[in-house]
């Protein structure tokens, strides 16, 4: 993978309490949250945004949308009715069973079954790219506050080409506890910001595998 497309290239390694350390051909941070360490990463100069390299890239958006509606399915038909939905056993329960539907449905087919662990945590080697037709798209830019909290902007207009270098985090809901639609695309930019796209409005894309 480190061939084709770099996640986050090294800088400086001394970047105070932030660290970046690559592990089996990607790179993780160990810090207390991924988020805000990437922001402080890329404030304190330790980290620059991967670079796009002239690969081919690969259209995933049928196994995305697939791995989409399993986990909603699971979620509102099972784990939603059980008796402490929002109790951290049924949490873990869940986020594991995501887990294991991103790495048979999307990672597996790609070639990419070990970053099923990171999901959510970090932003994977997937690209976002604007449905066919579109010549801009309504982008929620977020930053992360002291307490750890993502604050979202009001969505402005971003030019389509603009989002072919936002990487995939996770498939989002505003009421992650209740009946969810997942109708929304957390991404990471490739200048270092979270941002929150409508899911009909993008595909997804991966780089081809040698």
């Amino acid at each position: 993978m480190d061939g084709q497309l770099d996640r986050w290239r090294h800088v400086d390694p001394s970047a105070g309490d932030v660290v970046v350390h690559r592990v089996a051909g990607r790179n993780q941070l160990a810090t207390f949250g991924w988020a805000a360490s990437m922001e402080r990463a890329i404030n304190a100069g330790a980290i620059e945004p991967w670079t796009r390299r002239g690969v081919g890239m690969e259209d995933v958006t049928g196994n995305m949308l697939r791995f989409k509606e399993a986990t909603r399915h699971v979620w509102n038909t099972y784990l939603l009715q059980s008796r402490s939905p929002m109790s951290p056993e049924i949490q873990e329960s869940f986020s594991r069973i995501e887990r294991e539907l991103l790495r048979a449905l999307v990672l597996m087919p790609a070639g990419m079954t070990d970053l099923a662990d990171v999901y959510r945590r970090e932003p994977l080697p997937i690209n976002l790219r604007a449905r066919q037709g579109l010549t801009d798209v309504p982008v929620q830019f977020g930053s992360v506050d002291p307490n750890r909290n993502i604050r979202w902007e009001q969505p402005c207009a971003i030019p389509a080409a603009d989002i072919s270098d936002y990487r995939f985090v996770e498939f989002f809901d505003w009421n992650p506890y209740g009946h969810v639609d997942l109708g929304y695309v957390k991404a990471w930019t490739s200048d270092g910001r979270l941002a929150l796209l409508e899911q009909l409005h993008c595909d997804f894309m991966v780089a081809l595998q040698n």
